[in-house]
C-alpha cells in the first residue's frame, strides 16, 4: 500500500546513487526549444506495509523529468543520506519500528517533487487493560483484565502504587482478582524483543476508614520522671478509640471521647511510648493508629558548686570557679548577668578563673529541658583581714583606680590608715562609705576621713555626719582645695569614726581625676556703687537644655533658687545656693570643679548647633563677698566674710549683642528687673539656722535661642550684665563669645 504525504522534517536518507536515461527526444515528442516541467513522480510503492521487526521491505519508484532521486527512511535512526540518478528503480530496506519513506526528485533547474509511504511493525502493545469496576467500596473485589498484542510478551507485571507488585509473569491475556483497601492506581507492565510498553487503571474506594487527626504530647513531650505526666491529646474520626503506653492497653477501646480527648500518664522512664489507636464500629478490624515518643528527663542536679575566694581586701583578684553537675544538658556561668566568655558549656564538671572587681554574684545554671536550677555564691570585700592597720607603719595600700576595699572600725578609739602613691597633677577624690551588692552606697554609721602627707602632717579631713547623704565622708576638690591639684608623692589616708554611732563597716574608694581647667578671665567689669560682693570663676559651656536640676550643680539647691524660663526666647536664668557646706577659703573655681566632675568643657568659641537642636550656650560666674563684706554665719561657715541678707534680693538684667546691635529676639528681656517678670531675684536665706548671709553663690544663664527660619548664628556675640543688690550696688559686666 503506497500513501504519499509530506515528508517529516529531519528525515535522514538512504541514498542510491545511478545513472540517469537519456535521449534525443521527450517521450511527448516534445521541441528540445520547449522550456522542461517540473519533475514527475509516477509511482512510489512498498512490497508491504504491516511486517515484523528486522523484515525486509523493497522500495520501489518511477519518476519523469527528474536528474536525481532521494529516498528517506524516517524511524528515528542516524542513517547516513544517498543519492541517485536512476529515475526508475527500487531498493531493499530492513524495518525495525514503523518506518515513513520519503522519495524527493529533483530536475536540473532545482525543482523538485515529493511522495511518501509507510510501514508499521507488528511489535509488542498492550491492546487493553481494565478493572471490572473502579468505584467501589472498601474490600470489594474487583477484577484486573488484560490483552496484549503485537507479540508474545517476554514479561508481564502488575504493581500498585505504593511499589508492591500483585502480578508477575508471561500471560498475553488474563486476568487478576484485586480487593483494594483504598483508592489505588494498577500499572501494567509488558515487555517485548521490541521494547516495553505500560498502560494505568485507577479504581476508587469509598472513604470509610477512621483518621488520626491529631496524637500530641501537650505541651511537649519532654517531662519530669516520677513528677510530671505526660498529657496526651488526640483528634479523631473514629468511632472508637485505645491508647497504648510500651504495648499495654492503659485506655481500652472506648467510644467516650473518641472524636476529640485527652488522657494524663505518669512517666517513670527515659523513653516512652504512646500509640493511639482508632476504629470504626462498621469494620472494626479496620485499625489505624500513630505514636509519639515521650522522653523522661530528671531534675538538673548540681552536685557541687565552690567559688575561691569569697572574700578579698584588694581592688581585684582572680577567682576560681568549679562545678560539678548530672542530668544536664548546658552549664552556665554568669557575674551578675553577664554570661561569661565560652558559655553556655555541655562540661558536667569543669573550672574557669576569672578577674573579679567589686562585689559580684556569681550564678551557675544547670539546664536541660525539663528546668533550669541555679545556685548562686556572692563574692564580698574582706572586712580587715590585713589587721592591724592602726598605724601610718601598718597602711594598706590603695590604688587610685576607683576600686573599693572594705574595713571596719569596731570602737571609738579605732582608725583605719590606707597609703596611696598620687601622681603629679591629678586631682584626688576619697570616699568613705558602704557599698552595696546593687552598687549603692549607703552609710552605716558617722565616718571622719583625714588627709596626711608623708610626713604625716594632715592637710585636710571631712566629716559629712551621721544624717547626711552618702557617701559617709569625701574629700572632693570641691569640698577641699587640696584635692583640687596634687603634688607627686605618698599620702595616707586615716578613717575613723565619731559622733553618736563612730564605729560600724565601711568602704574606701579614691580616685585620680584630670585637673580641672582654670575660670575663664573677666576683662571688662565695671563696679556700680560700693557693692560688698565681687563676681568671679567666669565659666562658659555647651549642653542640653533639660530639667532646672540639670542647669544647675548637683551639690545646690533650687529650693531657694530664683529661676526664670522664657521658652518663647529660649533663655533660662538661675541663682542658686549650694545644699552642702563648701568650707573653702576660696571660691573663684568652684563651678569650674563641677563642670569638670560632670564632663563638660570650657570655652568661648562655640559650633552653630550649640544652639540647636536642644541645645543651649551657657554662661556662669560666682558671687563672693569682697574685702569690705561684713563677717557672719553663712551655711558655709561658722563665721566669715558674707553677702549679708541685707543685700538681697539680688537682680539680673541682660542683653546679647551682635556687635553694637541687640541680637533679637532676646531684646524683649531687656528690661530694668526680672522682678518684673517672675521673682524678685534671690531672696534672703530663710532659715535664719542657716546664717546672716550667704557665703557664695552661683548665678548660671542659658541661652537655646534659635534664628528665624534662614536665619544666619554666624558671628561675635556679648553677653551684657547688669547686676544689682538691694542697695543698687552691683556691677555691669561684658562677656564676648563667638558661633561659627
Amino acid at each position: 500500500m503506497t500513501r504519499f504525504a509530506l515528508a517529516r522534517a529531519g528525515a535522514l536518507s538512504f541514498l542510491l546513487i545511478g545513472s540517469a536515461c537519456s535521449g534525443g527526444s521527450d517521450d511527448d515528442g516534445g521541441d528540445d526549444n520547449v522550456q522542461q516541467t517540473a519533475p514527475v513522480i509516477n509511482a512510489f510503492t512498498v512490497s508491504s506495509d504491516f511486517v515484523q521487526a528486522n523484515d525486509a521491505v523493497i522500495v520501489s519508484w518511477d519518476v519523469s523529468r527528474a536528474t536525481e532521486v532521494s529516498i528517506s527512511q524516517n524511524d528515528g535512526r542516524d542513517l547516513a543520506p544517498v543519492t541517485s540518478m536512476t529515475v526508475v528503480g527500487s531498493q531493499s530496506f530492513v524495518i525495525v519500528r514503523d518506518t515513513e519513506f520519503v522519495i524527493v526528485a529533483t530536475n536540473a533547474m532545482g525543482e523538485t517533487a515529493m511522495a511518501t509511504a509507510t510501514v508499521d511493525v507488528d511489535g509488542i502493545r498492550i491492546d487493553a487493560f481494565t478493572a471490572s469496576a473502579t468505584s467501589v467500596n472498601r474490600l470489594d473485589r474487583v477484577d484486573l483484565s488484560w490483552m496484549i498484542g503485537g507479540e508474545d510478551p517476554s514479561s508481564v507485571s502488575i504493581d500498585d502504587d505504593q511499589g508492591n507488585n500483585v502480578y508477575q509473569g508471561t500471560m498475553a491475556q488474563g486476568s487478576l482478582e484485586v480487593r483494594p483497601a483504598a483508592t489505588v492506581t494498577y500499572t501494567l507492565t509488558a515487555e517485548g524483543s521490541t521494547g516495553t510498553e505500560t498502560a494505568e487503571v485507577t479504581i476508587t474506594v469509598a472513604s470509610n476508614r477512621p483518621t488520626i487527626v491529631r496524637f500530641v504530647v501537650e505541651p511537649d513531650n519532654v517531662v519530669q520522671i516520677n513528677v510530671e505526666e505526660a498529657n496526651l491529646v488526640w483528634e479523631t474520626t473514629a468511632d472508637e478509640v485505645q491508647v497504648l503506653q510500651d504495648g499495654v492497653a492503659v485506655r481500652p477501646w472506648n467510644s467516650f471521647g473518641a472524636s476529640a480527648g485527652n488522657l494524663q500518664r505518669p512517666v517513670t522512664t527515659e523513653m516512652t511510648v504512646f500509640t493511639l489507636q482508632a476504629r470504626n464500629t462498621a469494620d472494626p478490624e479496620d485499625i489505624v493508629e500513630e505514636s509519639v515518643t515521650v522522653t523522661g528527663l530528671a531534675t538538673p542536679t548540681i552536685v557541687s558548686f565552690t567559688v575561691t575566694p569569697l572574700e578579698y581586701t584588694e581592688s581585684s583578684t582572680m577567682a576560681t570557679i568549679s562545678w560539678e553537675v548530672e542530668t544536664t544538658d548546658t552549664v552556665e556561668i554568669r557575674l551578675n548577668n553577664t554570661v561569661l566568655p565560652g558559655f553556655p558549656s555541655t562540661d558536667a564538671t569543669g573550672s574557669v578563673t576569672v578577674p573579679i572587681t567589686g562585689e559580684p554574684r556569681v550564678r551557675l545554671l544547670a539546664t536541660n529541658p525539663v528546668t533550669t536550677v541555679e545556685q548562686t555564691q556572692q563574692i564580698v570585700f574582706g572586712f580587715d583581714e590585713r589587721e592591724p592597720n592602726d598605724s601610718a607603719i601598718d597602711a594598706i595600700p590603695i590604688e587610685g583606680n576607683g576600686m573599693a576595699l572594705r574595713g571596719t572600725i569596731s570602737d571609738p578609739t579605732d582608725v583605719d590608715w590606707y597609703v596611696v602613691d598620687v601622681p603629679q597633677d591629678v586631682q584626688l577624690n576619697a570616699r568613705v562609705g558602704i557599698v552595696q551588692v546593687m552598687g549603692i552606697d549607703v552609710c552605716s554609721f558617722d565616718t571622719f576621713v583625714r588627709v596626711y602627707t608623708s610626713t604625716l602632717a594632715e592637710i585636710g579631713s571631712n566629716d559629712n555626719g551621721p544624717t547626711s547623704i552618702s557617701p559617709c565622708s569625701e574629700i572632693s576638690p570641691i569640698a577641699n582645695a587640696f584635692a583640687e591639684q596634687m603634688d607627686a608623692g605618698t599620702y595616707y589616708i586615716a578613717v575613723s569614726g565619731t559622733g553618736t554611732t563612730p564605729q560600724g563597716q565601711y568602704s574606701i574608694v579614691v580616685e585620680f581625676s584630670p585637673v580641672a581647667p582654670p575660670a575663664l578671665p573677666l576683662t571688662n567689669v565695671t563696679a556700680v556703687g560700693n557693692p560688698t560682693w565681687s563676681v568671679t570663676g567666669l565659666q562658659m559651656w555647651e549642653g542640653p537644655v533639660g530639667a532646672t536640676g540639670e542647669l544647675v550643680p548637683p551639690d545646690f539647691d533650687m529650693t531657694f533658687a530664683d529661676y526664670h524660663a522664657f521658652a518663647a526666647f529660649g533663655l533660662i536664668s538661675i541663682l542658686s545656693q549650694p545644699l552642702s557646706p563648701l568650707p573653702r577659703s576660696n571660691y573663684d573655681n568652684v563651678l569650674a570643679l563641677f563642670l569638670h566632675r560632670a564632663g563638660y568643657t570650657a570655652t568661648t568659641t562655640f559650633p552653630t548647633t550649640s544652639l540647636l537642636n536642644g541645645n543651649a550656650i551657657y554662661i556662669g560666674m560666682t558671687l563672693v563677698p569682697n574685702g569690705t563684706a561684713p563677717v557672719g554665719p553663712s551655711f558655709d561657715s561658722v563665721s566669715g566674710p558674707i553677702i549679708p541678707n541685707a543685700a538681697f534680693p539680688i537682680v539680673v538684667n541682660m542683653t546679647i549683642r551682635n556687635g553694637a546691635a541687640d541680637y533679637l529676639p532676646v531684646d524683649p528681656l531687656d528690661l530694668p528687673s526680672y522682678a518684673g517678670y517672675a521673682a524678685a531675684g534671690l531672696p534672703p536665706v530663710p532659715n535664719p539656722g542657716n546664717g546672716d548671709g550667704h557665703r557664695h553663690l552661683i548665678s548660671l544663664i542659658a541661652d537655646s535661642i534659635a534664628p528665624t527660619p534662614g536665619g544666619n548664628l554666624v558671628g561675635s556675640y556679648t553677653w551684657n550684665y547688669q547686676l544689682r543688690d538691694a542697695t543698687n550696688a552691683g556691677y555691669d559686666i561684658v562677656v564676648p563669645f563667638t558661633v561659627q
